[in-house]
């Protein structure tokens, strides 16, 4: 059996706000999986990442905290170091897009690490909505690769009412449904499933690559 969805590392924000998990050390995910005869697991990092500033995560417009050269940076290094420790994990490396892009070095990793099997986008904590992965290098390194997407999915009525922006303008699994007929080749899954939308579930259905 292989778990598909399985944070690891630190979550600064939920240490600020005092919330769990605050984070997940591999070492106790590999427990639990021997635990539960888990015999490999797909890891990716926690939502926030470090790169940008606490004070500014509710806004739309979030600004670099200076403590990386740019997003997700040590937390996609500590995912790797993680998979090169444990070979029952299969490492997915967390993406940001737009201004806040972290291409140029996700793409070095790829090409020189074999064991990387998939991207991981948090749509609504790297303000990263899913339609900008519509004809982005990310697309094209996947499918290049035969690299997988697992993907962010909100709902409207989930109660985010701390957010100063509409979060669904990132995360609406109905993004994710278009961008999959613009690229049938690469893979993609809908974390959360779509929050059981009944219309998002409807259209995976008719695609094979959701």
């Amino acid at each position: 059996m292989i778990d598909v969805h399985a944070h690891i590392g630190l979550d600064e924000y939920k240490t600020w706000k005092n919330k769990l998990p605050k984070g997940q050390p591999a070492e106790d995910l590999v427990k639990k999986m021997l635990e539960s005869n888990i015999e490999k697991a797909v890891v990716f990092s926690f939502p926030f990442t470090s790169y940008f500033d606490l004070k500014t995560v509710y806004d739309l417009n979030m600004r670099p905290s200076g403590k990386m050269k740019f997003a997700y940076e040590q937390e996609n290094k500590y995912v790797l170091e993680s998979a090169e420790k444990h070979a029952c994990l299969i490492p997915f490396l967390s993406i940001c897009l737009g201004e806040h892009s972290n291409y140029e070095w996700v793409e070095e990793i790829v090409k020189t690490n074999k064991k990387i099997r998939g991207f991981k986008l948090h749509s609504r904590s790297s303000r990263s909505a899913i339609k900008q992965l519509a004809g982005s290098k990310f697309m094209k390194l996947a499918q290049e690769y035969e690299l997988s997407f697992m993907i962010h999915t909100d709902s409207e009525n989930i109660n985010l009412g701390h957010l100063n922006f509409n979060y669904m303008r990132f995360s609406d699994p109905m993004q994710l449904i278009e961008l999959s007929d613009k690229h049938p080749d690469v893979k993609l899954a809908g974390a959360h499933l779509g929050w059981v939308s009944k219309r998002f579930l409807d259209e995976v259905k008719r695609r094979e690559n959701v």
